[in-house]
This record gives C-alpha cells, sequence and structure tokens, in this order.
C-alpha cells in the first residue's frame, strides 16, 4: 500500500510539472504579437520588446528535405534509434526477465523556407530545430542489436551496450517530421 502512494505522489508531482511547463508555453504563445507574414517581412521590428512575433501562413519549401527512414519531404524531421535490450535478475521467487529501451543514436536537421498569408513571404530558419508538434511517420524495429543498422535511406552505427548483465536484443527506429505542404504557425 505505501509503493502505490509513493507511485501516485511521483505522479502527481510530475503532473504539476508538466502543466506548469505547458502554463509557461502557452503564455509565451500568447504575448507574442500575432502579425501578418508581409508585415514581418517589411518591418524587422514587428516583434515584442524580445523581437519574437508569429504568425500563420501556407509553407512555400522550395527545397524541402526528404526524410531519409519514410522518404517522406519535409522541412524538419528527427530520428531516435532506440536499442532494446534484456537482463536476467535473481529475484527472491527465481530468475526474472526485465526489458528496457536506451536511446543509443538520435538526428534532427531542419531547413529553410517560407511562409506565406497572402500579404508577403517571409523566411522560417528551421535549422536550430523546433519546439512544435511532429508528425511520427516512421517506426520500425530490428533483430540487430548493435552495429550498422538500417532503416530505409539511413544508416547509423549503434555500439554495443557497455554492462555485461545485458544483452541487446534489437534496435527501433522512429523518424518525425514537419510535412512540407500545408498551413504552418511560426512563432521565433
Amino acid at each position: 500500500m505505501m509503493y502505490l502512494g509513493i507511485f501516485l505522489l511521483v505522479a502527481a508531482i510530475g503532473a504539476l510539472v508538466w502543466g506548469f511547463l505547458q502554463q509557461k508555453k502557452m503564455k509565451s504563445i500568447l504575448a507574442a504579437p500575432f502579425k501578418k507574414t508581409g508585415d514581418i517581412a517589411s518591418n524587422p521590428q514587428a516583434g515584442d520588446a524580445k523581437g519574437t512575433v508569429s504568425c500563420e501562413g501556407a509553407i512555400q519549401a522550395s527545397q524541402p528535405l526528404t526524410a531519409p527512414c519514410s522518404g517522406r519531404p519535409c522541412l524538419y524531421y528527427e530520428i531516435e534509434i532506440k536499442q532494446m535490450w534484456e537482463k536476467h535478475v535473481k529475484t527472491e521467487n527465481g530468475m526474472k526477465k526485465t526489458t528496457g529501451k536506451n536511446s543509443a543514436h538520435t538526428e534532427k536537421r531542419g531547413s529553410i523556407f517560407r511562409v506565406n498569408d497572402g500579404s508577403g513571404a517571409i523566411n522560417v530558419n528551421a535549422m536550430e530545430g523546433i519546439d512544435g508538434q511532429l508528425d511520427k511517420v516512421f517506426d520500425e524495429k530490428s533483430n540487430r542489436g548493435y552495429g550498422q543498422v538500417v532503416f530505409g535511406q539511413y544508416q547509423a552505427s549503434v555500439s554495443p551496450i557497455a554492462d555485461r548483465e545485458k544483452h541487446e536484443t534489437g534496435t527501433q527506429c522512429i523518424e518525425k517530421i514537419v510535412p512540407a505542404e500545408g498551413n504552418i504557425f511560426v512563432m521565433g
């Protein structure tokens, strides 16, 4: 019963922290003035005191990236390769198999594109990363636990696990993107 109480306390604290961070993010979004893309393009001082401004419009990507796993055109992608493992632990009831995943490799890549709401286009640089909702377009597992792994057109080298008690059982590749079509909200 005590463990359940501790678990619920930790879960409640985690939920409070997550809620606080989400509220802080929403305040910054609401604080940034919303402008037309043409106004931002013609007036570089269109933002607030920190220089932050937001807008929304149609994506104009002259040279979109190609996400290497899924092959989809995108403005930005993130790839994470997770190494799956198992180990056997001695318990009072005998040997027990535990499993888990570790992040073994990540890659993030963005491009420069334009956003236009009809009043004039502005450039957006996603090369330094983004903070937003990404579409999960690829999730595949491989039985290869380490070494060279290949997912679609993407290759990575995964090192063996240093912990001798753990045994690699495979890898999982997850690719998330911002598609290169449609409308997008940007703030920066």
